[in-house]
């Protein structure tokens, strides 16, 4: 942990000179402003600027693929009204691992998927402020061995991944079907690996993809998301406000028992500092009579996670950090349930021309007084390097996952080595 520490003020402190630099540059230049008057001087400050390159980074590896999207129209970009876009893609992710085989003991390198995916999107632009845009997505497993984060995405060589049908303007969007949560939005900002993470903060919980207790890709869900633009006022930028709602969604591992009403609130708040900082809450309700037959699984409430996130950016560098507080949400090696607290990092550097320098871990220790948890703990770091072609979408990586984790009956994780590749059509 202190390492880790180490690494993530090391590239927040090498990530800050460059603008030190330019700004001791600025205050020491004998170059005057002429001409212009305020009002074009405040035009200049709000041109939209191009986005950099490791924020660029951090949309291409957001699993969610609608993060694009709000992007853009926080940038306000805008079709004519009566017109029609698409897309056709995929994205191919190969990689060799090491896998331990806890029954016989032996690690074997094999040449796996890691969470391979076809896909197909749609906007009609309704009029000028409003549009009409569906998404279905489906995961694809190009290999025999699958290392989906999601361990529901192994079975089978197609499996869906969202589908979804959103009414959507500039500043609000409504959506209905399977999505990224409201809760990915903040819980996931240290999502950021390639094969390794998203281990720490709830979001494919009890290994699932999130989809029934409503924290991964969420299953039959309303959202809302709102966008309130304060720039005209303080140096920030579009403040975003999101809702979620599920009901009667099956529990994970409890045959035949469903959650009730299921909520999801979060915020994610962003200066033109590029220092971000979110907030989310869930809540998947359980049936008070269904409490007893639950408790044999280590269930004793409802399944509620608070993650607080942060980030920070320049040009070539980002560091993201999420931290959780859950109950009733995760589940141990033996599928029993446990409350805990979980921290996920991540941080990239540009040290050159299309290398990047990647760093950050997952911890999730139980409740002490959780006894069901045994030894159960997810205690790993993760050190990589990025090559990539021209972004994230076309990219060689390498990632070394140094393990100190247990299982509940007390036996150690093993250390993982993966070198791959992803390559994205579309």
């Amino acid at each position: 942990m202190r390492r880790l520490a180490c690494l993530f003020a090391f590239l927040l402190t090498v990530g800050t000179l460059p603008a030190v630099a330019q700004e001791q540059g600025n205050a020491g230049s004998d170059t005057q402003p002429t001409g212009g008057s305020s009002e074009e001087a405040q035009t200049e400050d709000n041109r939209v600027q191009p986005m950099p390159a490791s924020v660029q980074g951090d949309v291409d590896t957001n699993e969610d693929p609608d993060a694009k999207r709000v992007e853009e129209m926080e940038l306000g970009e805008k079709q004519e009204a009566g017109t029609w876009d698409g897309d056709l893609y995929g994205s191919a992710r190969l990689h060799t691992i090491n896998l331990y085989d806890i029954e016989t003991g032996s690690s074997d390198r094999k040449l796996a998927d890691g969470a391979s995916r076809i896909g197909a999107s749609g906007s009609w632009q309704a009029s000028q402020g409003w549009s009409v845009f569906g998404r279905l997505e489906y995961g694809i497993s190009m290999l025999d061995t699958v290392t989906s984060k999601a361990q529901t995405d192994s079975g089978g060589n197609l499996n869906p991944r969202l589908h979804n049908l959103a009414l959507e303007s500039k500043n609000l969007f409504v959506k209905y079907g399977k999505s990224w949560s409201t809760y990915y939005q903040v819980a996931g900002a240290a999502d950021r690996f390639s094969i390794f993470g998203g281990d720490a903060a709830g979001v494919y919980n009890a290994g699932t993809d999130g989809g029934a207790t409503g924290t991964g890709r969420s299953d039959d869900a309303i959202q809302t998301n709102v966008f309130l633009d304060f720039s005209r006022w303080a140096h920030i930028k579009p403040f975003k406000l999101n809702a979620q709602y599920q009901h009667g969604e099956s529990i994970p591992h409890a045959e035949g028992l469903n959650y009730g009403s299921a909520y999801s609130l979060s915020a994610w708040f962003e200066t033109r500092q590029n220092i971000g900082f979110g907030l989310a809450w869930h809540d998947a309700g359980i049936d008070s009579a269904d409490r007893s037959a639950l408790s044999a699984i280590g269930i004793d409430g409802d399944a509620q996670a608070l993650a607080l996130a942060f980030k920070a950016y320049g040009d070539r560098w980002l560091a993201s950090l999420v931290l959780v507080d859950m109950k009733n949400l995760e589940t141990t090696d033996q599928d029993l349930y446990f409350d805990g607290r979980g921290v996920e990092l991540f941080a990239q550097w540009a040290f050159r021309k299309r290398w990047w320098l990647i760093g950050g871990g997952n911890w999730l220790v139980p409740d002490s007084d959780e006894l069901q948890a045994g030894q159960y703990e997810v205690k790993y770091t993760v050190l990589g390097l990025r090559y990539a072609l021209d972004s994230f979408k076309h990219m060689f990586f390498l990632e070394w996952r140094d393990d100190h984790g247990k299982r509940a009956d007390g036996l150690p994780n093993e250390n993982q080595l993966t070198v791959g590749f992803r390559w994205d059509l579309g």
